[in-house]
């Protein structure tokens, strides 16, 4: 269980900080 959550969590980071960055592109 603790491994697939820090999976999500893992992958929940990297969609986060690539939807930053489309926001800084875009403004």
């Amino acid at each position: 269980m603790t491994k697939s959550a820090n999976k999500i969590i893992s992958i929940a980071i990297k969609d986060m900080k690539h939807i930053q960055n489309v926001l800084n592109r875009l403004s």
